[in-house]
């Protein structure tokens, strides 16, 4: 009987982007608690398998008749109340139209993972996954000195590049659990749970913090980069306890695990059990128990990284997003969401919410909102370098010369952060006759130098050549340039034997945004300016300006880019200099934040120019699209990756984002894989 009966749509965890139909027995509801439908997990038959869904609506029993197909029936509701609560819901189907991403993979994606039960049809039963209950890291910093297999090294160098990250990204990018398991037994990857118990004097609350007063109790988007992050910490307290007086939540989301558990140690003495940590890494129990107290409870506090926007909090009128510049906000894998923008769709829809995006170098596109009067300046508008002591010391950069300018510049220094901002051993064969540089032939890319075994290596392809000593074209003698954290370390130890001397790639998205160095050396951050990328002006000011404010006595800077207004930014000490400039910049150019960029990149085993331009045209004239702005089809910065070849368009201010799904469709059909990323955070 009709009566009987409920009929639902339910997103599933694959790759389209409709939901499905499937009917509901009103007797399965009779004894939840919770009689509300709309974000509750169901299990649910799909074609040959069954999988986990999410109910996204509920329709009316007359439609039944509607549907000229078989409706199956949904099998269980295993959980006594909805995962998602409907606001959220509404606002992930938003957010997915927005990405262009399945609504089903995001709302997988979004959930604790313990909770994507897996059928095992074998058994006839359902099993919880629950694998991912620690984060991934490595302490190695270069891939250069072990033997590998191809798949181990691809891992390997993968890990270091993130920093952290958890089992199930690394399987859902193509990463095989015997590959993990491998490097986890050679000691190269390390599993982690972390937890968040011990306390430091270095972060204790200190006694003569003042309130901020009621300005800053105001509902609204703010920028927070007049303070450093230990700082700007201390004075979200009073905020987060506003919050909590009125029985409300609040929400800060750090950019790595490393920086959260700091954090923790920090807020933990002073709202005890009102704390909660949410994280990829954390048990599997903790986050299905943290999940449901921020989703029924209120006057609680969240402190998180990326997956904790997805929590349907309750009462939230706190959200923090720190080091909001952070390349960790944006998912590189559906669903592709930019937590920033997620951020800005949560304040929409609750307007009474206080949402600060806080950053010591925030990004373009957020100084954007404040010159644009959509976000204002928290506490006083003053440039935090104006507030840095240290002595800058700009000094020229050659690859012959760098090991004795080091040992320059260092003799009389301690306590000192050497960054290579480069990987590897990193040296390259080049010509000083002919100018000719050593290059992969099958990625027209510099070669790097192995030296155990000596050999010559692509970076991109993992091609392997041997080591030659004469030029190819001219027959001059090669010479071999570069720099790299393996070489920097070993010729320091040498020249250095008993300084405190830390050599890293980077600062950026690393657990070194709480620490400090007497002296700090920043070595050829020229490089972030060597790729074709509407951001690498921005990547570049980043690089130079985020060590000095890390740095307490010195900051040595080594550079062939003096006249870069990122330089001038520096010297001058002015934030806003190298903003307005870069503002103006992408203006005149149409690039983001004035025009919305959809990068359209196109992957294929035999994949030609030709075949991208083909299903290009043919898309377009079947949809009779004639006002568009592109550019391409043009290779990608990585031509051929993972032995596929890859093309890519750009897309500006696309207003008809729903016909990229035909697009992707048309490219399925013709065995072109589509990834379609909407606000991508580079082009590469």
């Amino acid at each position: 009987m009709k009566d009987d009966y409920i009929i639902v749509e339910v997103a599933v965890p694959i790759p389209v982007f409709e939901t499905y139909i499937y009917r509901l027995k009103k007797s399965k509801t009779e004894n939840l608690p919770d009689k509300e439908l709309i974000g509750r997990r169901v299990l649910v038959p799909l074609k040959k398998t069954k999988t986990v869904g999410i109910i996204t609506d509920v329709k009316e029993i007359s439609d039944i008749d509607k549907f000229d197909f078989e409706i199956k029936d949904i099998e269980e509701i295993p959980d006594r109340y909805p995962i998602y609560s409907k606001e959220y819901i509404e606002l992930l189907k938003e957010l997915s139209e927005f990405y262009l991403s399945p609504i089903g993979l995001t709302l997988y994606y979004g959930m604790p993972d313990s909770l994507r039960w897996k059928y095992i049809k074998s058994k006839n039963r359902w099993e919880k996954i629950g694998f991912n209950n620690y984060i991934i890291y490595t302490t190695v910093n270069i891939t250069d000195s072990y033997k590998l297999p191809k798949r181990q090294k691809e891992l390997l160098e993968y890990v270091i590049s993130v920093g952290e990250t958890s089992y199930e990204d690394l399987t859902e990018i193509g990463f095989s659990p015997i590959t993990i398991k491998s490097l986890i037994n050679k000691g190269l990857l390390k599993k982690e749970n972390l937890y968040f118990l011990e306390e430091t004097e270095q972060f204790r609350l200190k006694q003569n913090i003042k309130p901020f007063g009621k300005e800053f109790l105001k509902k609204g988007i703010f920028l927070y980069s007049s303070e450093r992050i230990e700082k700007r910490l201390e004075n979200y307290v009073n905020l987060i306890a506003n919050s909590i007086y009125e029985g409300k939540s609040s929400l800060i989301i750090f950019p790595n695990v490393a920086t959260l558990k700091k954090a923790y140690k920090f807020l933990k003495p002073i709202f005890e059990d009102k704390l909660y940590i949410y994280f990829d890494g954390l048990k599997s129990k903790e986050k299905i128990k943290t999940w449901f107290n921020l989703k029924n409870l209120s006057g609680l506090v969240c402190i998180g990284t990326f997956s904790s926007i997805f929590i349907p909090i309750k009462n939230l009128s706190l959200l923090v997003i720190e080091e909001e510049h952070s390349n960790s906000y944006k998912l590189m894998r559906v669903p592709r969401f930019d937590i920033r923008n997620f951020g800005y769709k949560l304040y929409k829809n609750k307007k009474n919410l206080t949402f600060i995006l806080a950053s010591s170098t925030p990004s373009v596109e957020t100084v954007y909102l404040k010159e644009k009067g959509l976000a204002k300046s928290f506490k006083e508008n003053r440039d935090l370098l104006k507030s840095i002591k240290s002595k800058i010391i700009i000094e020229s950069f050659n690859y012959s010369e760098i090991d004795e300018k080091l040992k320059y510049l260092l003799k009389d220094k301690d306590n000192i952060l050497l960054l290579a901002n480069r990987k590897g051993y990193s040296s390259i064969l080049y010509c000083e006759v002919c100018q000719t540089e050593i290059t992969c032939e099958r990625c027209d890319i510099p070669l790097k130098v192995h030296i155990n075994p000596k050999r010559l290596e692509c970076p991109l392809c993992n091609t392997k050549y041997e080591f030659i000593n004469n030029c190819i074209h001219c027959g001059n003698r090669l010479s071999q340039f570069g720099f790299g954290v393996e070489k920097l370390e070993r010729e320091l130890k040498k020249i250095f034997p008993d300084k405190r001397i830390r050599v890293e790639t980077t600062i950026i998205d690393k657990e070194l945004l709480f620490d400090k160095y007497e002296t700090v050396v920043n070595i050829f951050p020229d490089i972030f300016l060597r790729k074709a990328d509407f951001k690498a002006d921005e990547k570049f000011f980043r690089a130079v300006v985020y060590p000095y404010i890390k740095s307490t006595k010195n900051y040595i800077l080594i550079t062939n880019k003096r006249e870069h207004i990122g330089i001038k930014s520096l010297i001058n000490k002015s934030i806003e200099l190298f903003y307005k400039n870069e503002l103006d910049r992408r203006k005149i150019l149409n690039y983001p934040p004035f025009k919305q960029f959809i990068l359209l990149s196109f992957e294929g085993k035999e994949l030609k120019k030709s075949h991208v331009e083909k299903l290009f045209k043919d898309w377009l004239e079947k949809f009779n699209i004639k006002d568009i702005d592109y550019e391409g089809v043009f290779f990608a910065y990585y031509p051929y990756l993972r032995e596929k070849f890859r093309y890519q368009i750009i897309l500006k201010d696309f207003k008809e984002k729903f016909l990229l799904k035909e697009l992707f469709n048309m490219a399925t059909k013709r065995a072109i894989k589509l990834i379609i990323d909407v606000s991508p955070k580079e082009i590469k």
